[in-house]
């Protein structure tokens, strides 16, 4: 899978993984327990076991990261089951406010913070499934977050996503350490 190579290979570039947030309007939690969270971890093969799965949330818990999956309430695939404590948060576009009442949540971004606040995003048109990771044919573009700008966009656009989902707070610890004022792309979404 391409895609999960691109990002095991930007894993491998931070330094100790702090945070990772994801968006996808459909998520399977069978995809995301056996390919992302091994990938998060250095993983390199596929858990099978139920002692794999609890072993890679022993991990994450023990690293204190933040990890996070967001999706429209109305595309979680549950009919394999759950067998981690993952945090996914189904969100209702309703919450958002009256210009997406007849739409979905459809963003797909991924962004991966290491402990010295550094930030690398994902943005494109893959679920957070198996086709979209390794079936469809489908784009993603991956920036590191280096100017001021592109840093307050990405946060405001995680803020409307946790205030959507009314059950947790915004992390108050969240910051993105950048070097730039300017750089040559910038960070879009109708929710900043």
């Amino acid at each position: 899978m391409k895609l999960l190579d691109m990002l095991k290979e930007e894993i491998r570039k931070m330094n100790v993984l702090k945070r990772a947030w994801f968006t996808s309007f459909n998520l399977n939690p069978s995809f995301v327990e056996r390919y992302i969270l091994p990938a998060l971890i250095g993983w390199e093969d596929v858990p099978r076991t139920v002692r794999d799965f609890e072993s890679i949330m022993q991990i994450i818990h023990e690293r204190k990261m933040d990890v996070r999956f967001f999706c429209d309430n109305r595309m979680l695939e549950l009919d394999e089951g759950k067998r981690t404590t993952i945090d996914i948060h189904p969100l209702n576009v309703n919450r958002f406010n009256g210009r997406f009442h007849d739409g979905v949540f459809h963003p797909k971004v991924i962004l991966l913070q290491d402990e010295k606040d550094r930030c690398t995003l994902f943005c494109g048109s893959a679920n957070l499934t198996i086709g979209g990771w390794a079936h469809n044919r489908e784009g993603v573009v991956c920036r590191e977050i280096e100017s001021r700008e592109n840093a307050e966009k990405v946060k405001q656009f995680f803020q409307k996503i946790f205030k959507a989902y009314f059950w947790e707070s915004f992390p108050q610890d969240f910051a993105i350490e950048v070097e730039k004022t300017e750089e040559d792309w910038r960070f879009s979404s109708p929710l900043v």
